[in-house]
């Protein structure tokens, strides 16, 4: 049975999570960054 519950868009923290820089500073963002990269060839240019 659904809930009745609605959703309500909270737009400081939309904006503060598409913030490159809140991002990038997250702990755990450079461990994850250097993972992914190992999976991209040497060659491929940066986007």
């Amino acid at each position: 049975q659904p809930l009745q519950e609605t959703f309500r868009r909270n737009d400081s923290l939309c904006r503060l999570v598409e913030d490159p820089g809140f991002i990038q500073s997250l702990p755990h963002f450079r461990f994850i960054q250097q993972s992914l990269l190992t999976f991209v060839p040497a060659d491929s240019p940066p986007e």
